[in-house]
């Protein structure tokens, strides 16, 4: 409830008490005028409430389609610059320079990925920059887990965007290109 709203229903509150303190005082038996204006109040009340938040959703809405084209482009973006990762990580020219060109575009694009596509394509690009030199050092624990962080980036962007189906078993065929991507 906002303050607003709050100080509408307090405003409420004290009209009913100070008008059935009246009615008390005037030694009035006929509450039907009271009740009326009682009803009229609530149903103006419950109207305010019932605008307020229509407008809070309609704002909220206009937000996520506004920003759903970028999101969807970024997430494309990324996966295509992920791929590149994934094929350059082992060039120890091509690598490095991958890694900073999805640095570049990670630093003006990142928040249209939704927060785990966000963390894993920064981890990935990290990753990225230094795996020939980790490779060189031949410490299998340590090329694995680099290897990893490039590797599951890819599932993240993916869904992310959490787009949905067109036709049926498209499903089962996403199952297999992840798997293949893996």
């Amino acid at each position: 409830m906002t303050s607003r709203q709050r100080r509408v229903a307090a405003a409420v509150v004290i009209i009913i008490a100070l008008l059935l303190g009246i009615f008390a005082f005037a030694g009035k038996t006929d509450y039907g005028a009271l009740i009326t204006l009682l009803g009229v109040i609530a149903g103006a009340s419950i109207s305010e409430l019932s605008r307020s938040r229509t407008a809070q959703l309609d704002r909220e809405h206009q937000l996520r389609m506004a920003s759903l084209d970028e999101r969807l482009k970024s997430h494309q973006k990324a996966y295509s610059l992920w791929r590149r990762l994934m094929r350059d990580a082992y060039d120890p020219q091509q690598g490095p320079a991958t890694a900073i060109e999805c640095q570049e575009w990670w630093e003006s694009h990142c928040l249209y990925l939704e927060p785990k596509a966000r963390q894993a394509f920064f981890r990935a690009y990290l990753a990225a920059s230094t795996f020939h030199v980790t490779r060189q050092g031949r410490d299998q624990f340590l090329i694995k887990a680099e290897w990893k962080d490039i590797r599951e980036a890819g599932n993240a962007i993916v869904t992310g965007v959490e787009l949905p189906t067109i036709a049926p078993g498209e499903e089962k065929e996403i199952g297999k290109d992840a798997e293949s991507d893996a």
